[in-house]
């Protein structure tokens, strides 16, 4: 392990949080710890040392895997289901988050000359974790890409979360890991390795044995038998797990090719009794979010009447804040928006809609021609005082729970000849120690 200090490494990451531990009494503190140690030790034993890399964070861990890249996924999914399953002690519970990244770090000795990790791999599996509640699991996506290409069962595991900003500004598209119900449900089986059968030798084949496993732990251990029968017959030299990515290609030309060979001067026909080589699980269509476009479908416009009554003319709702245009008022070319928000949760949010005196994106009005116009100017009424966005600063404006605020968008030089448009309102919500940034549309929105 010594002569990897100070290298750079590709590896996958997990940072595992113990939620509020330090809010808890030492007594509880102390429980917790010992408690999650004690579930980590098991879950990690069949990881060879020289695999891993394991940090106490004080209140968690952080773990990086050297080895194979989803050994991270099996190691926090085995380790959150533990963690809910724990009933030693009822009146306490263990409630942990975590988060997994892809990334580069480097192994390096801190002060007790133990090996720690450094870079941008740790730091991006630490902010992807803080993004998680209780009892959830996220990656990256640059983890979720290298994953979700190995299997198309793997795959089945993530859903979309979304972009997500951390305390720097930062943006993260993360995904979610589903828990046992909804594995159970999509692959048949556990993907528990301490549960899951011990698949047995047998050629390699895509036909099924008489009873044989088609669990993720059974295809994942076909594919780590074929490139470790490939490895062994290449010459023997230093091999660094860093480079399992250029390997795998490598491993399925050459059974393609040794394939191809067995059926060379053998025609076109195939006997049925020879055994058909594993290949690659085709790559999965890579997932992309999108806002969906207007209904097309033809509908009344929404009208105000009466541009000094504020009325509800269309309502959204993300990440608790209710959004309702409610007011549409037309001063020759300048369009003044009314949007009330109010807060469902029970803890303070804040939003923030940027105007012209920031760079980061914007709320946009949209013409029937197709033409884009952003937010001048925002300002919001709370408690009958006026703010404007600039005076909020980057915090935004701060709505207690079931409080209401409103905002008042301003666009400016907008076509006279236009009399619908689209609004597409671009929030960015404050809670739970992080922004996350969101797109509502309006549409069919009357100007006259």
């Amino acid at each position: 392990m010594d002569q990897r200090t100070n290298r750079t490494f590709i590896c996958s990451v997990l940072f595992i949080d113990i939620v509020e531990c330090s809010t808890k009494p030492v007594e509880e503190q102390i429980w917790l710890k010992e408690r999650f140690n004690a579930l980590l030790s098991e879950t990690i034993k069949d990881i060879a040392v020289n695999d891993r890399i394991l940090l106490d964070t004080g209140d968690g861990a952080a773990l990086g895997f050297l080895g194979d890249p989803e050994d991270a996924l099996f190691v926090a999914m085995e380790l959150r289901d533990s963690a809910m399953n724990d009933q030693r002690d009822p009146s306490l519970s263990l409630s942990i988050r975590m988060g997994i990244n892809l990334g580069p770090v480097k192994l390096v000795k801190d002060i007790n000359q133990q090996l720690n990790l450094i870079g941008d791999g740790i730091n991006v599996a630490q902010r992807i974790m803080s993004f998680a509640d209780p009892g959830k699991l996220l990656v990256s996506r640059s983890y979720y890409e290298v994953i979700s290409c190995l299997s198309q069962e793997y795959a089945k595991l993530f859903s979309d979360e979304g972009l997500h900003a951390d305390k720097h500004v930062r943006q993260h598209r993360i995904y979610a890991v589903g828990h046992y119900e909804f594995k159970k449900a999509t692959i048949g089986v556990p993907v528990s390795r301490k549960t899951a059968p011990e698949p047995k030798e047998a050629p390699l084949t895509d036909q099924p044995q008489q009873g044989e496993n088609r669990s993720i732990d059974t295809q994942a251990s076909r594919y780590r038998k074929t490139i470790t029968l490939l490895l062994a017959t290449l010459p023997q030299r230093p091999f660094h797990k860093k480079w399992i990515s250029a390997a795998i290609p490598l491993a399925i030309l050459v059974v393609l090719f040794a394939a191809f060979a067995l059926r060379g001067g053998k025609g076109t026909t195939e006997n049925p009794s020879s055994p058909k080589v594993v290949t690659a699980v085709p790559r999965p269509k890579p997932s992309v979010t999108r806002v969906a476009p207007p209904d097309t479908k033809k509908t009344e416009p929404l009208r105000s009447t009466d541009p000094s009554i504020s009325q509800p003319l269309s309502s959204k709702r993300v990440a608790r804040i209710g959004f309702t245009l409610s007011a549409v008022e037309r001063k020759g070319l300048d369009i003044t928006l009314t949007v009330s928000l109010k807060n469902t949760a029970a803890d303070a949010r804040s939003v923030a809609l940027y105007d012209n005196h920031y760079s980061w994106p914007k709320s946009h009005l949209t013409d029937k021609g197709g033409r884009s116009y952003e937010v001048q100017e925002v300002y919001f009424r709370k408690g009958g005082k006026r703010i404007s966005m600039y005076d909020t600063g980057k915090t935004g404006i701060p709505i207690n729970g079931g409080a209401t605020v409103t905002a008042h968008l301003v666009f400016r030089k907008f076509p006279d000849s236009s009399r619908e448009a689209v609004l597409n309102l671009h929030p960015f919500i404050y809670y739970g120690w992080r922004w996350t940034e969101h797109d509502v549309n309006f549409p069919d929105i009357s100007l006259e």
